[in-house]
């Protein structure tokens, strides 16, 4: 009797080991809609190492529908007067939608013209993940940042009228912004889903603006100011100051101590830029 009840139970163990698995068990009597899981209760994940945006850190990568929201902030001030910019970007379907205003007052006080214009567009999920992967890039020192603008400024015919020796020394007296009467300032608010926040600011005066504090931690990446360039629209205010490279005349600036190597510069009609 003992022995026919261990072999029964040991065929039951066995049936049950041996049955093929169901990963899903459907009812009649509940509609399809019924197993659809709701968008905000699926997880977003991460594509660096299995981390999600709680464990993101600098130089991960990460998916870009992780960003619900992308600030801009630009102003500038002078003399002859002063602009503003703020632009926000914000995910819908497979873009982000740009909203956004821009003001510049001319002339010193009182203005004598007011300009003020809505900012509206679109950008690609791409735009935002170059930003964002910047922002989280490990930091770049500045000799480093120099030393890749030189080598980009030389490109082309450059280097056969230039020394790179000077024009390393006049990037990085550039670099300096010691021009008065030109004050820039920039401020970036990148916000993940799960509600961190990255900020980044910059009173750089050159072009591309140069270095950033991303965090409390200063970086000459360039990478993020051209990111952010992108992401303005046409008509911006400070996209030409973000996106556009060093340009003969304004590394002239740099090597006012040395005319000959001035000059040289300023010659030069090819715009060899970053």
């Amino acid at each position: 009797m003992t022995e026919r009840l261990i072999a029964g139970v040991a065929l039951c163990l066995f049936a049950i080991l041996t049955a093929p698995a169901s990963a899903v068990v459907r009812r009649d009597d509940i509609p399809d809609a019924g197993y659809r899981a709701v968008d905000d209760a699926i997880p977003v994940l991460g594509d660096a190492r299995g981390e999600g945006p709680d464990g993101l850190k600098k130089g991960d990568a990460f998916n870009a529908a992780s960003v619900t929201q992308v600030e801009v902030t630009y102003g500038w001030a002078s003399v002859f007067g002063t602009k503003e910019e703020h632009v926000t970007l914000t995910p819908s379907l497979d873009r982000y939608e740009l909203t956004g205003t821009a003001k510049e007052v001319e002339g010193p006080l009182p203005p004598t013209d007011i300009m003020e214009a809505s900012l509206k567009g679109s950008r690609k999920l791409e735009d935002v993940t170059a930003l964002a992967d910047a922002l989280l890039a490990p930091a770049v020192s500045e000799a480093d940042a120099m030393e890749r603008a030189t080598d980009a400024f030389m490109m082309g015919d450059c280097h056969k009228r230039l020394r790179r020796s000077d024009i390393l020394i006049a990037m990085r007296r550039y670099y300096e912004g010691n021009w008065t009467d030109d004050y820039p300032s920039f401020a970036v608010t990148v916000t993940f889903r799960d509600g961190r926040k990255v900020t980044a600011t910059s009173r750089a005066k050159a072009n591309v603006p140069l270095p950033w504090i991303v965090d409390g931690i200063t970086t000459w990446n360039q990478a993020i100011p051209i990111a952010v360039g992108k992401l303005m629209p046409v008509q911006s205010l400070s996209r030409d100051r973000l996106s556009y490279a060093v340009k003969p005349d304004r590394l002239a600036w740099g090597s006012f101590d040395d005319e000959g190597v001035q000059r040289r510069i300023q010659r030069l009609k090819i715009p060899c830029g970053l």
